[in-house]
Parts: C-alpha cells; structure tokens; sequence
C-alpha cells in the first residue's frame, strides 16, 4: 500500500532531474553542482555535505535551476546487513529525509543481491522505525531498484508487499536500454502499470552496448544518445507519474557506456552533459 496522501507528497518535489554520484572524491562535488541537479544519491545512507552546500536544504522556487545551496539528499540502504540495519535506520531519519531508496540491484550477484526473503524482513524494521519516528506521513519508501524492474525478484517482492500490505509509495527503476526513445516510453508506461500505478523515479538511467570491449566498438555514437536525451528528458518532465530521474555519469573511458558519459577526460561537460546540465526539470 502507498502512504496516505503520499501523491500530496510526491509534488513537493522541486524538480524531476537528479543525479547520482559516489562522493569520496573531491572532483565529484564539482561535477554535482555543474549538472544542476534538484536531488541527488550517493548509493550511501548518510553523505558528507556538498562543499559550499548545505546537503539536504530545500528553499521555495519555482521555474529555476536549483542553486548550489537547494540540492536535495536522497539516503539510500543499498544492501541488507541485519547487524548494523538499526543503527544505519536510526542515522538516517535523524536527518528527517522526506524519500528513502530502497536496495541497490538486489537482483544482482555483483550488486546488492539481497534474496526477496530478506527484503521481506527488512522492510517491516524500516517501515515499524518510521512510525516509531513519529514520520509514517512525511518519508516516502522507494521500492528496490532491481537491475530488471519487471523481471521475477521485483515481482515476487511486489506481490508480497501487496498480500503483507507493506508501504511502497514508489517504484524504483534502473534502466540501461538502447537509444530507441519509445521503447524506452512503452517500458516505463509497462513498469509503472504493473506495480499498482505508483509513480516511477529512475534512479539510473543511460544508454549502453554491453557487448562492447573497446570505446570504439561501442554501437552506440554520442549523437545518438543526444536525440535519445532531447526526446526523453522533455517526455518525463510531461509525465506526471515520473517522479524524478537521474542520468548514471558513465566515466568517458568505459567501453559500455562512453557515450553516455556527462564529462570528457579533463572533467569537462560533453555536449550530453551540456544538455542535461541545462535542461530544466521542474
């Protein structure tokens, strides 16, 4: 089941566009603020703040690009690790987030790969906390961005949490497709339909050939993926069931994914980085 009035509490959301980046190197800050992102993860609980920023503030605006000082911490818990679960609950709404995120990939050995059994322990503990809290109104859960949204841990765990009536107000989505912008339209239309209608929030989200092993047999050229982004970022900006989006900042060297890359070798914005850096989301 979804938070009462949780709709009310999706639109508090300044802007669609977010962004995702680790935080342990100083260069990541830099690159934060020049996305001008809303919101932003680091796949941690807990962040250090932003330098010059105060992490997690929001101010009151509209129809702007975010300042450095209004860029909104998302926590996530990217795995399930019984013994420090509490602990790690108790650091994260002691901040007051108004959305957590739920597993990173559990369906995935190389990623979190926490089993449906032990999601379906864990989410009761973080659900009970809230309340506790004194919060069952005010934060938002994220499902677990699985690797495969509709494939068979998020389903079985999706029907679970429905029998069990368990809280998630929406669904996390990792996506790493082609080019093709209406399959990428059909595929979040077909996610967002088979979870109840709650609203999407794409946590990761690019364009990658994984059968390349070099940047250059990557099928995939960086102006094709411009014309995949100036179609899908104006369409989910439209889309009142996308909660928000973040474009994954593949490193311009990955043979997978450099065409999806937001910054050049000297950490400078591609042209993909220029347009997502300039685009406005709100």
């Amino acid at each position: 089941m979804m938070a009462p009035d949780s709709m009310g509490l999706i639109r508090v959301l300044t802007g669609k566009k977010g962004a995702c980046f680790t935080l342990r190197r100083e260069e990541n800050h830099q690159k934060m603020r020049t996305l001008n992102p809303f919101w932003y993860y680091s796949w941690s609980p807990t962040t250090p703040p932003l330098h010059g920023n105060v992490s997690g503030t929001i101010e009151e605006r509209t129809d702007q690009q975010p300042t450095t000082t209004t860029i909104e911490f998302l926590p996530m818990f990217w795995g399930y690790y019984p013994k420090v679960f509490h602990k790690r609950i108790r650091e994260v709404l002691a901040n007051k987030p108004r959305i957590i995120l739920g597993f990173n990939e559990p369906d995935k050995i190389a990623q979190s790969n926490v089993s449906v059994q032990s999601a379906l322990v864990a989410w009761p503990i973080l659900e009970d906390a809230i309340k506790d809290a004194g919060m069952p109104d005010t934060i938002l859960l994220v499902s677990p961005s699985c690797a495969n949204p509709l494939g068979p841990w998020m389903q079985t765990f999706m029907d679970e949490v429905n029998k069990k009536q368990l809280r998630v107000d929406i669904i996390g989505v990792h996506h790493y497709g082609g080019a093709n912008a209406i399959a990428f339209q059909k595929r979040m239309r077909t996610i967002y339909q088979s979870y109840g209608g709650r609203p999407l929030l794409i946590t990761e989200l690019g364009v990658a050939d994984w059968q390349a092993t070099t940047v250059q047999e990557n099928r995939f050229s960086p102006d094709n993926v411009l014309k995949f982004m100036e179609i899908i970022l104006p369409w989910m900006a439209a889309q009142d069931w996308i909660v928000g989006y973040a474009w994954f900042p593949f490193d311009i060297s990955n043979p997978k994914g450099t065409s999806s890359a937001l910054f050049d070798r000297n950490n400078h914005l591609t042209p993909l980085g220029k347009y997502y850096g300039s685009f406005l989301s709100h």
